[in-house]
C-alpha cells in the first residue's frame, strides 16, 4: 500500500460522497415533482440508448424527462464510481476485511444488474 493509491482511494471516495449527494438531490426533485416515471421504459430510454438519447430532447424537453432522465444518468455515474473505488480499495487494501468488502460490492452489483435485466429483458 503506497502513499500514492492511498490518495487516488480518498479522492475517488470524496468524489463519490459528492455524486451521491446531487444523486440524493435529484432523487428528492423527482419524489417531489412526481415525476418518477416520466420516463416509461427501462434501461432504455424512449427506446435509445440510456446513454445516448439526445441532448436536446433532455435538455430541453419536459421538466419531468430532465428530473427522471438526470436521476438516471447520476444512478448511472454512482455505479460506476463505487466500482472504481472498490477496484481501487481491493488493489490499496492490505487488511483482508478491504479486500472481503471490495468484492462484495463488486459482487452485489453484478447480481443487481442481472437482476434488472431479467425483469426488463430487450
Amino acid at each position: 500500500m503506497t502513499s500514492r493509491s492511498l490518495n487516488w482511494t480518498h479522492l475517488v471516495a470524496c468524489l463519490l460522497v459528492g455524486v451521491t449527494a446531487v444523486l440524493l438531490s435529484f432523487g428528492a426533485l423527482v419524489t417531489t415533482y412526481e415525476a418518477a416515471m416520466a420516463v416509461p421504459d427501462w434501461p432504455a430510454t424512449y427506446g435509445h440508448n440510456m446513454f445516448l438519447f439526445p441532448w436536446a430532447e433532455w435538455l430541453y424537453g419536459p421538466w419531468d424527462l430532465f428530473l427522471e432522465h438526470g436521476h438516471r444518468l447520476l444512478g448511472a455515474a454512482t455505479g460506476m464510481v463505487t466500482l472504481v473505488l472498490a477496484a481501487l480499495a481491493w488493489r490499496s487494501g492490505t487488511r483482508p476485511a478491504v479486500r472481503w468488502l471490495a468484492d462484495a460490492v463488486v459482487a452485489d452489483a453484478d447480481g443487481d444488474l442481472a437482476v434488472r435485466m431479467a425483469m426488463h429483458p430487450q
